[in-house]
């Protein structure tokens, strides 16, 4: 630039420049670093400081709620599994006012006493030959849960005939019971005929059928 070109320095521009120096001189004086005093900021987008990433393991697994169904708990986005409950097998319950008079059966064997009624269940363990004389009966074997086997005589003149009954079978009965060194006759098991007659009537059930 020329010398023609150059404008006149200002009033203000010539106490910038004292003013400058005398920082200058002051700064010298008194060892004071200015630049602690100015300098650039830092920009507004600088990021922090990354830090160095957790020693693997040392991350605690959080349990939360499942966010669909709102229950339960998940961890790690799997949820637990659980053990089902099992049902336990109902006890098989007598029928209500149910008789059963097996104890009371081991007990006339025991003591050989007969002509006592008596009701109980037991398994039909075998079919034995019918009676075909004048009085026809029924007979089979039933077997008690006390260990007893019983021989049945069905009168089938005044009661049916069971022509269901199979080996294996569940059957009840009421009817008098009669010693014998084998374990014993239950017979009586039909309706007593007759108004004289004051013996208690007597039935077989079998398959959900009362014969008497």
């Amino acid at each position: 630039m020329s010398e023609a070109n150059k404008k006149p320095m200002t009033f203000k521009g010539i106490l910038a420049l004292v003013g400058a120096g005398l920082l200058y001189l002051v700064s010298q004086v008194l060892g004071v670093d200015l630049s602690k005093f100015g300098g650039p900021k830092p920009d507004a987008g600088d990021k922090p400081p990354v830090t160095a990433p957790a020693e693997p393991g040392t991350t605690k697994e959080v349990a939360k709620k499942d966010p669909k169904t709102g229950s339960g708990e998940v961890l790690n986005g799997k949820k637990p599994e659980t053990q089902k409950p099992t049902k336990e097998p109902e006890a098989k319950k007598p029928a209500a006012n149910q008789r059963d008079d097996t104890a009371l059966i081991r007990q006339l064997f025991n003591g050989m006493r007969s002509d006592i009624q008596v009701e109980a269940e037991g398994e039909v363990v075998y079919l034995m030959p019918d009676d075909t004389d004048e009085t026809p009966h029924q007979n089979f074997l039933v077997k008690l849960d006390n260990g007893i086997t019983l021989k049945i005589s069905h009168n089938t003149k005044v009661s049916p005939y069971i022509e269901t009954l199979r080996k294996g079978d569940t059957i009840r009965f009421h009817g008098e019971y009669e010693y014998n060194e084998k374990g014993g006759v239950v017979h009586w098991t039909h309706r007593t005929q007759g108004t004289r007659n004051k013996h208690p009537h007597g039935w077989l059930l079998h398959e959900g059928v009362k014969y008497e």
